[in-house]
Order: C-alpha cells, then sequence, then structure tokens
C-alpha cells in the first residue's frame, strides 16, 4: 500500500508542477519513477507535454513517438504530437499521422487536430 501511495503522490507532485507550467521541475520527478510506470501511454505523454511547452520539440517528439509504441490507438497527446511534427516541418511523418488517425476516429476532435496541423504545413487551408 505505501509504495502505491508513494507512486501517486509522485504523479501527482509531477502533473501539478506540469500544470503550473513548471515543466523542468515535472521532468525531474517524471524521472524519477520506476521504468514500469514511466514507459507507460500516459507518463510519455506528460513527458512529451513538457518538453514541448519548454520548445524542446525534438525531445517532445521523442517523448510522443515512445507514447504512441507503447499504445498504438492512444488518442489522447495526439494534437501535441502533430504541433510537435509541425514544428519540426515533418510533413510526411505528419500526413501519415492525419491518415492513421481519422482512419481510427474520425469522429475525434484530436483527429481534426492533426488533420488541420497537416494542411496548415501543406498550406492548403481550404
Amino acid at each position: 500500500v505505501t509504495k502505491v501511495l508513494q507512486l501517486l503522490c509522485g504523479l501527482g507532485a509531477a502533473y501539478k508542477y506540469l500544470c503550473q507550467y513548471r515543466s523542468q521541475d515535472a521532468l525531474e520527478l517524471f524521472r524519477e519513477l520506476p521504468p514500469e510506470q514511466i514507459n507507460t501511454g500516459w507518463v510519455q505523454h506528460q513527458i512529451g507535454k513538457a518538453y514541448f511547452e519548454m520548445t524542446d520539440y525534438q525531445q517532445a517528439h521523442r517523448a510522443l513517438q515512445q507514447m504512441r509504441k507503447v499504445e498504438p490507438h492512444r488518442i489522447k497527446g495526439l494534437d501535441i504530437l502533430s504541433t510537435t511534427l509541425w514544428q519540426l516541418k515533418k510533413e510526411v511523418e505528419l500526413s501519415d499521422l492525419a491518415q492513421e488517425v481519422v482512419d481510427f476516429d474520425r469522429m475525434a476532435p484530436e483527429a481534426w487536430f492533426v488533420v488541420g496541423n497537416c494542411f496548415s504545413l501543406q498550406k492548403e487551408h481550404e
């Protein structure tokens, strides 16, 4: 029970820092998590978000790709991934992501966020 409480306290503190835009502090706490927790889609999403908010798009991309690797059908976080790809000007990867997410769940708001970023990068606004 104590280990579970410690884990929840660590996750909660890291998430609180992230919500306060204290991304570096959040990352430090996320790094202290056990490996089996770090390698979950939720934690990789939060790590990617922290790097994104610090405008470290390469590290954000790395974390969000890991998120997709461990949870291939996760929709949450794809808005941040698509904006990261837009910032990195990765047109082909963004186009592939847009096609994949629309095929998976065309009604999800994240799907249309990804599509919008894709069209924006391709300069096709209509």
